[in-house]
């Protein structure tokens, strides 16, 4: 289905919430934001619903030469490997990572050839097509006034890899929320630009959004990734340990939902206080997701030793 009005793409991103509103509209109003969190590590990777099975889902837009919006299409199931959207990588992952992560890019389908020679296949190379591969929720009343927090580590595909994120393709981690009541415009997108990463080191990195304003109440949630691209550039993005929480616990230095060891192992990397009596020791094993929720990662025997450690001197405070 098409949008025959043609609308500038920045005020009129609302067309990308219309996008959604097929699966939008079947989720139930009463439905409350709640934690999800993934390291893919249980994804099989042959499977083609390795990550719809999981809930993730994609949409497109493409944009003519002057980025004024032409059409959408989806949202549909995320697909597992081909030559759109996303895939189950693996090869570059961190101690951290384990063996697999999502890569992300562009919809190199869309659209063409032969039928609209649109978007990628556009012969002069001059539209965008935009690419989402997202999670989506309902905020209800009880959200309002919470805090909710995307974390996830990324990386740009090593030098050598194929498909590594080109100069002039954009691509963000994002959250946001769309006005169901007002054509599904968006009201919120808060991003981190994928360009600021490293190829060779991965990052913890985040962001946020405060639910405060009371006219979110029904308003759709949506967090993941993104991506704009012409001409077939190259728009790879790895992201692994993806977590989306509600209120963050104090403590919660790694924000997976809850305080455990690997809060204390990523506090102690990045510097923050981990002397027993502060956050992380008031709020030892409180959260509302359990350490399986995130999967266990391999890790060398001194980290290990370390991670004994801190959980013996927790332990010990509390007898």
């Amino acid at each position: 289905m098409r949008i025959q009005k043609l609308l500038a793409r920045r005020p009129a991103i609302a067309c990308l919430a219309a996008a959604t509103l097929a699966f939008a509209s079947s989720l139930p109003a009463s439905a409350q934001v709640s934690n999800f969190a993934s390291n893919f590590e249980d994804a099989d990777a042959g499977a083609t619903d390795a990550l719809s099975s999981d809930g993730w889902i994609v949409t497109g837009l493409v944009f003519d030469a002057f980025d004024f919006f032409k059409f959408f299409y989806g949202p549909f199931p995320a697909p597992n490997g081909g030559p759109g959207f996303s895939a189950i990588a693996g090869g570059e992952g961190g101690i951290l990572q384990g063996q697999q992560y999502i890569n992300t890019y562009s919809d190199y389908n869309c659209c063409g050839p032969g039928s609209s020679n649109e978007g990628h296949f556009d012969p002069l190379g001059l539209e965008t097509v935009e690419s989402n591969i997202m999670q989506e929720q309902t905020i209800a009343t009880g959200d309002i006034g919470s805090i909710v927090t995307f974390t996830f580590d990324a990386k740009l595909p090593s030098p050598e890899a194929t498909g590594a994120l080109a100069p002039e393709s954009e691509a963000v981690a994002f959250i946001r929320t769309l006005d169901p009541n007002a054509n599904f415009a968006q009201t919120n997108f808060v991003t981190f630009d994928a360009q600021t990463l490293s190829d060779t080191d991965w990052s913890r990195q985040s962001v946020s959004l405060d639910l405060t304003d009371p006219l979110l109440d029904g308003q759709i949630l949506q967090f993941g990734f993104n991506n704009r691209s012409q001409a077939f550039n190259n728009t790879g993005v790895f992201y692994d340990n993806v977590a989306f929480t509600v209120d963050a616990v104090d403590g919660d230095f790694d924000i997976d939902g809850d305080v455990d060891v690997s809060d204390a192992l990523k506090g102690q990397r990045d510097g923050e206080n981990l002397q027993f009596g502060d956050d992380w020791d008031a709020n030892f094993g409180n959260g509302e997701l359990p350490l399986s929720a995130v999967g266990a990662v391999p890790e060398p025997a001194a980290v290990s030793l370390i991670a004994m450690g801190l959980l013996a001197a927790a332990l010990r405070r509390r007898v």
